[in-house]
């Protein structure tokens, strides 16, 4: 017995004077979509999370999400150890991106940082990260 699973959605999007751009690996011809990435000099590209929201909307990494009862909001990030997302606030990771639930996605990390009760520092902190490693070693 084999077991199946289906394909799974790879997408990207990227922020260009003020308008979402997106990049499907299975519906666009690549080479034109990434030259014109390349040609933007747009610098970050915002990876699909396979997850939608409770209003069907498709969650992307650097969006800030709520989730129902939880007091704070979280920015999505993708996490190099455990090879998943996972859900930031204050700089530290809290836990991994829920499969179901009531979550609502308020906006996302370059258009609305405030949303997020301290500065959302994810790059800095990601960066020092991966520099030191899960045991203090530098790579």
């Amino acid at each position: 017995m084999t077991l199946e699973y289906p394909p799974r959605t790879i997408k990207f999007r990227y922020l260009w004077k003020d308008k979402w751009y997106y990049i499907d690996f299975y519906r666009d011809n690549l080479r034109i979509k990434f030259s014109e990435y390349e040609s933007r000099k747009t610098s970050i590209l915002f990876e699909f999370t396979g997850k939608k929201d409770k209003k069907g909307k498709e969650i992307y990494e650097g969006d800030i999400l709520k989730i129902k009862d939880e007091k704070m909001n979280y920015a999505v990030i993708w996490n190099e150890f455990s090879l998943c997302f996972q859900l930031q606030n204050f700089g530290f990771l809290i836990h991994s991106l829920p499969y179901s639930g009531d979550i609502k996605i308020l906006g996302n990390e370059l258009e609305t940082p405030k949303l997020l009760k301290e500065e959302y520092e994810y790059t800095k902190r990601h960066e020092e990260v991966l520099k030191i490693g899960l045991r203090g070693e530098n790579k």
